[in-house]
């Protein structure tokens, strides 16, 4: 199968559940008996994770420090290939989340991260050329960037510039507040709240949505923008058709959101590399989405089969 190659931020996930019972003297809060725990990797892994999963020759590359590899190593997933940029002011974030096991509420969710900003966690000329012939290699790809430090703009900028030159797509899912590294890209995937930041339409609700997506689109010579809407499913626009389509989403019975987004990515890379159209493909996220908040992040075996049987039926 095709070569995929995954770039983007990790995120070590810890889910920690058990009951409530009773609200704690010495503060207006409740107290959660934990009965269980587990920890995850997160972010560009859970769509590397997926890629894997299904049988595509995928390889993960992300800013991992020394002091962190011997836990990130560990959880990454099974039939991925991994590749690390070291950094040495640079920690890879954790999210804890705290779950009543009851109705799988969220009690709270505790984030440890370190965004650097410094030169000492500037990729090096050697590193960033590692990382640029792993694009050479490629047949298609990802990135993943949830803006935790490890990939800046002009980063992302010679991600796009080197595909380009090698005739490769980089399908981009960017959590950046602004578009200046996005320009070449093949496809821009933001959701509906990280797109009315960087359109400027969370200050001026007057700019239509698809107004200001054509613009962005013009603006950067990106082909397509696959933008997310929830509960209300997705949009789809052709730069150079200038065809609009847009896709529901799947009802479900949901019971964790979070993975919903890496879900959609990973099948933008699917429909691609299957050679889909643009309404096939997002038919198929919006159905990988369904069953990836359908599943418990306990069970990720479990939603990992369940994508298997999807696309066996």
């Amino acid at each position: 199968m095709s070569r995929i190659l995954v770039i983007g931020d990790l995120i070590i996930d810890k889910f920690v559940y058990g009951t409530v019972s009773r609200i704690s003297p010495e503060a207006s809060v409740p107290i959660l008996n934990i009965t269980r725990s587990f920890t995850l990797l997160g972010g560009a892994s859970n769509v590397a994770r997926i890629l894997g999963a299904l049988g595509y020759d995928v390889k993960l590359v992300s800013m991992v420090p020394q002091e962190d590899y011997p836990l990130v190593k560990h959880l990454v997933p099974e039939r991925v290939l991994f590749s690390t940029i070291s950094a040495a002011a640079y920690r890879v974030p954790v999210k804890t989340r705290f779950i009543s096991v009851f109705r799988n509420a969220h009690i709270l969710r505790a984030d440890e991260e370190f965004c650097p900003t410094g030169p000492g966690v500037q990729m090096t000329e050697k590193d960033l050329g590692s990382l640029l012939s792993l694009v050479d290699e490629a047949e298609l790809i990802l990135v993943s960037d949830y803006n935790k430090g490890f990939l800046d703009s002009d980063t992302i900028a010679k991600i796009i510039s080197r595909a380009r030159g090698k005739a490769r797509k980089v399908i981009l899912d960017s959590k950046k507040k602004d578009d200046a590294g996005f320009a070449g890209a093949y496809m821009y995937k933001p959701n509906r709240f990280e797109f009315d930041i960087i359109t400027n339409r969370v200050h001026d609700p007057s700019i239509s949505l698809e107004g200001a997506a054509r613009d962005l689109l013009n603006r950067r010579k990106i082909d397509y923008l696959f933008l997310t809407l929830g509960e209300d499913g997705c949009i789809v626009l052709d730069r150079k058709m200038g065809n609009v389509f847009r896709c529901a989403s799947r009802s479900t019975n949901i019971v964790e959101v979070s993975g919903a987004g890496d879900s959609v990515l990973a099948a933008l890379a699917i429909g691609e590399v299957q050679g889909r159209d643009i309404g096939q493909t997002a038919t198929l996220a919006m159905e990988l989405a369904a069953i990836t908040t359908s599943y418990s992040p306990s069970d990720i075996d479990g939603l990992m089969e369940a994508y298997k049987e999807y696309f066996a039926s």
